[in-house]
C-alpha cells in the first residue's frame, strides 16, 4: 500500500527562504537551514526557490508538488490537521 497524498498549504518561507512550512499543521515542507543549496551566481535576482504563500502543496513520501487553486481532493488524498 502506498502512503497517502496530504496536501499541505504554504506559508510564508523564514531565514531568507531556506525554511518553510505548512501554515495550517507546522509540517516542514522546505529545511535548507543546515546546507548550502545550489543557486547560480549569474542569474540577478535569483535565490533560493520556496513554494508560494497559500498554495496547497501536496506531499507522498519524498515527493512535493503544488496542487491547482481550489481543487477537491481525489481518492487517497487527505488534508492535512490544524494544530492548536
Amino acid at each position: 500500500m502506498s502512503e497517502p497524498i496530504v496536501i499541505h498549504v504554504a506559508a510564508e518561507p523564514t531565514f531568507g527562504g531556506l525554511y518553510q512550512e505548512c501554515s495550517r499543521c507546522g509540517y516542514v515542507l522546505q529545511d535548507y537551514t543546515g546546507s548550502h543549496p545550489m543557486v547560480p551566481e549569474d542569474d540577478a535576482g535569483m535565490g533560493i526557490p520556496f513554494w508560494s504563500v497559500g498554495r496547497p502543496v501536496a506531499v507522498q513520501g519524498t515527493a512535493t508538488w503544488v496542487m491547482p487553486d481550489g481543487a477537491e481532493l481525489a481518492p487517497g488524498e487527505i488534508e492535512c490537521r490544524a494544530t492548536s
